[in-house]
């Protein structure tokens, strides 16, 4: 290829990134929108902080039980973004209905035995109700199939319709808190509603794919099985190191610190903000990735780029977060909230490094070269969890030392990514 098409390439590379990043940013702001609302609307009308403390560590568990949905999210999302840069679509349809078996089998297995397993979470969460352990489960089990739909649309770029879909979850959550005030069991009504809600997006769902998909014959296609196997061994490490670093912080202080955990669940529900503009990037710069995997300088490029948006655009939110902090708090949460100031700082440390390293384990999915990030996001989780069990005598020290250990990785990311020449074939 001539230094002219290069350039052709790059400027047109950059010109996509901009125009889907803008597409995808509207409409996972909202999406984000609605979900702080949910969190706005918990605060105030579940009317009690230990319950709210109880709802948070509900959603974190969630937050971690669904990492299988994460991890066949990302395999449905590469092998359709290579099936899609091949122009090969009446093959992308038929590898998202066969996801759509596996997924369904492997939904029965995980919920029988989530259920197994339900009490001694409970117990380990201090949550009393053992039926909202089970709705959980029973939620990230359901939710296995989002990967098809979100996996697939995300895949294709069809952005506009990934963005369609990713608000209907957001939507039925708060129609869900909603019909919370009118029962006294406020927690099982929630994830019964948002349970019924994920149903419809099901629904949704499809009539969204069959709009791309449709009009294509199914053609049979197959992916050598050694290499799949290995791809999802990587993924399951590098997502399993997001979601236990994503999530640690509320699960460790829900244990260790429950008095407190109340109010930093609404400090948490502030600073956690941030990563949604990082969020935006990496649904963008993973597709696009995966589809030139091959093309190392064009690739560093545009991570280059991400990162430059990436920390600006947070430096923007966390100033105007400070600066903002008492009125949001007595906005989205109510006076009694005030004392989650304090949390704020801390917080705030802790979700920067962590939105980076989402970013830069997305990065090296799309890339299916994972051993570099893997190890980093192991040591950390393999730390965070040690540092759960040391440090207990305060709160702060906790997230402080989580927030350092983080940093540490993503500067070490940094350096192994830009500082490296990489192997043409190489999965490192």
């Amino acid at each position: 290829m001539s230094k002219v098409e290069n350039s052709l390439k790059e400027k047109n590379t950059g010109k996509s990134f901009e125009a889907n990043s803008i597409i995808v940013f509207t409409l996972t702001m909202l999406a984000n929108v609605l979900g702080i609302l949910f969190q706005s609307l918990s605060g105030h009308l579940l009317g009690d902080t230990q319950l709210f403390a109880d709802l948070n560590a509900a959603m974190a568990l969630f937050n971690v039980l669904v990492l299988p949905t994460t991890v066949s999210c990302c395999l449905i999302a590469k092998y359709t973004a290579e099936l899609y840069a091949g122009q090969r679509v009446g093959q992308i349809k038929y590898f998202l209905l066969n996801a759509a078996k596996v997924l369904l089998l492997l939904i029965v297995l995980f919920a029988g035995v989530g259920v197994i397993a339900h009490p001694l979470i409970g117990r380990w969460l201090h949550i009393g109700d053992k039926t909202v352990i089970i709705l959980v489960i029973g939620l990230a089990a359901i939710t296995l199939l989002s990967a098809v739909f979100n996996g697939g649309l995300q895949g294709m770029q069809a952005f506009i319709f990934y963005g369609i879909f990713g608000l209907i979850g957001p939507v039925a959550k708060i129609i869900a808190v909603l019909c919370s005030t009118l029962v006294t069991e406020k927690l099982t009504v929630i994830f019964v509603v948002w349970f019924l809600g994920t149903i419809v997006s099901y629904l949704c769902g499809v009539v969204l794919l069959r709009k791309v998909l449709g009009k294509y014959p199914k053609e049979k296609v197959d992916f050598e099985k050694s290499k799949t196997i290995q791809y999802i061994w990587r993924l399951i490490v590098a997502n399993a190191g997001v979601i236990l670093l994503s999530n640690i912080d509320i699960l460790l202080v829900k244990h260790n610190f429950n008095d407190e955990a109340g109010l930093y669940s609404g400090a948490r529900m502030l600073g956690y903000s941030v990563m949604y503009l990082t969020n935006t990037f990496v649904v963008v710069i993973f597709p696009m990735i995966a589809g030139q995997a091959k093309d190392e300088a064009g690739n560093k490029k545009l991570l280059k780029r991400t990162l430059f948006y990436n920390i600006v655009l947070s430096i923007v939110a966390v100033v105007c977060l400070m600066l903002c902090a008492e009125f949001c708090i007595k906005l989205l949460l109510g006076a009694d909230y005030l004392s989650c100031k304090q949390y704020l700082l801390p917080i705030i440390a802790y979700v920067l490094p962590l939105g980076m390293l989402n970013l830069l384990a997305n990065f090296g999915m799309a890339r299916n070269k994972t051993g570099f990030i893997n190890a980093s996001l192991l040591i950390t989780g393999g730390i965070a969890i040690v540092m759960g069990i040391v440090v207990k005598t305060s709160l702060f020290a906790l997230v402080g030392c989580l927030s350092a250990v983080m940093w540490l990785a993503v500067g070490g990311n940094i350096v192994y990514v830009f500082g490296r020449r990489e192997k043409v074939d190489g999965n490192k």
